[in-house]
């Protein structure tokens, strides 16, 4: 018999958005006997909630006083349910028919899976949005395949570290009991938090292909500023690493991921008009950084795509290029070709990040102690079994590449991570 799940649609003044969510979701292939759809409203002072009540009044509504953001808001739905399983949606998403029964039907009868994955595609279904999790190994989250035209390279259900928070199935006590998203993070790496934590108690994450949804990309995000998002981007990265790491890993990462931090901040500094010699005495002025432009000048970029090519395929030196192109643009953290305005407020949201992770340091060391003392999996065997943990940079600057190259190899990053260290994993935010 299949489980009885709950779909709690987050939301905060989305109006914009029920339409689409909740007539897609009507239309879902799951026995209505085992579903209940759930509006979670975190506060509006829209019309939203009167809205989804007049023109989908199956959906049961739970009305939050405040916005507690999407963990809480989400950790606070699901402990009101009591269906086994719940799904988490987000609200600028609309979903295919079998988009539930697919969650449901990739978990396959394996006692272990107890969190599946959606895949996701842009809103006109002509563009990967996410096929899986890439986590760099200083604690940022990238989706695999992001813009990918090939939706077909994403059709085997596999295992994945994390799923995307906006469209996953979870056994809802296991959920709660291990924590839910960490209610700290507010927004944005919560998902790859979540995941890394079930693989070390002993649970898996799969990808479910057939649960197929579309995103309007950043629908809600975009109403938040720069700032505010980098803050939440830097602050979470680090809380990821020192809550999940085991030891042997945490002493050297955390201290790369620490300088790695004050370098993106001192660069957005730079392009925001600091000038560093306002500020030294009688010491040598730094060095340029010496890039060996002959690596990557158009012979190497043909021998590459020629090597590519005969070892692959057409397919993989697509992705390649795509990846590249990804690569350049530098999702979402800007080159530093043309900085953007507001880059001075990124800089400062960067120290505030670092500041409040040392303010919280103890609550996180509790979040570690726990997780570290249940541990059922090593590091090394998660990232052995799904290679997701990227060595690549999540910056797209010479001086930035320079540096981090320079600092792995004082700290012998190399050497630590050993055969779970792979360079060909590509990431780029």
């Amino acid at each position: 018999m299949l489980p009885t799940v709950s779909v709690i649609v987050l939301n905060y003044n989305g109006l914009a958005y029920m339409e689409n969510c909740f007539a897609s979701l009507s239309r879902l292939d799951y026995p209505p006997d085992r579903l209940e759809l759930v509006l979670a409203d975190n506060g509006s002072h829209d019309d939203s909630v009167a809205y989804v009540r007049q023109h989908f009044p199956q959906v049961r509504i739970i009305q939050f006083d405040r916005n507690y953001g999407f963990c809480e808001g989400n950790n606070r739905a699901a402990a009101q349910l009591s269906h086994e399983f719940v799904a988490f949606l987000n609200s600028d998403m609309r979903v295919e028919a079998a988009w539930l029964s697919g969650l449901v039907e990739a978990m396959a009868d394996e006692p272990g899976v107890i969190c599946t994955a959606s895949k996701i595609l842009n809103w006109d279904g002509q563009l990967m949005d996410f096929g899986g999790i890439l986590l760099s190994f200083l604690g940022h989250g990238r989706a695999e395949g992001y813009h990918d035209p090939n939706l077909t390279a994403y059709d085997q259900r596999r295992y994945i570290l994390a799923p995307c928070g906006g469209a996953m199935l979870i056994h809802r006590q296991i959920f709660l009991d291990i924590g839910g998203f960490d209610e700290a993070y507010f927004a944005y790496f919560e998902d790859i938090d979540l995941g890394w934590r079930l693989w070390i108690l002993g649970y898996q994450v799969v990808f479910a292909p057939k649960s197929i949804c579309y995103h309007i990309h950043s629908g809600s995000s975009s109403k938040q500023s720069p700032a505010k998002i980098h803050y939440l981007y830097e602050r979470n990265a680090l809380y990821t690493i020192i809550k999940n790491y085991e030891p042997a890993y945490l002493e050297r990462v955390l201290s790369l991921a620490l300088l790695m931090q004050f370098k993106r901040t001192y660069l957005y500094a730079q392009q925001n008009g600091l000038d560093p010699q306002q500020y030294r005495f009688n010491v040598a002025t730094p060095a340029p950084v010496s890039v060996n432009k002959e690596i990557y000048n158009t012979r190497y970029y043909l021998r590459e795509m020629w090597r590519i090519l005969k070892e692959d395929g057409g397919l993989a030196l697509a992705r390649k290029v795509i990846d590249e192109l990804e690569r350049r643009r530098g999702r979402p953290v800007p080159t530093l070709k043309e900085p953007p305005k507001g880059y001075s407020e990124i800089s400062q949201a960067c120290l505030v990040a670092v500041n409040d992770v040392m303010e919280n340091y103890g609550a996180v060391l509790q979040k570690r102690d726990y997780i570290q003392k249940h541990r059922r999996r090593s590091d090394k065997e998660i990232f052995t079994l799904i290679r997701s943990l990227s060595f690549d940079v999540c910056f797209d600057s010479p001086e930035y590449r320079h540096t981090q190259q320079q600092l792995m190899e004082h700290l012998a990053i190399k050497s630590l991570f050993g055969e779970i260290f792979n360079s060909d994993v590509p990431f780029a935010l």
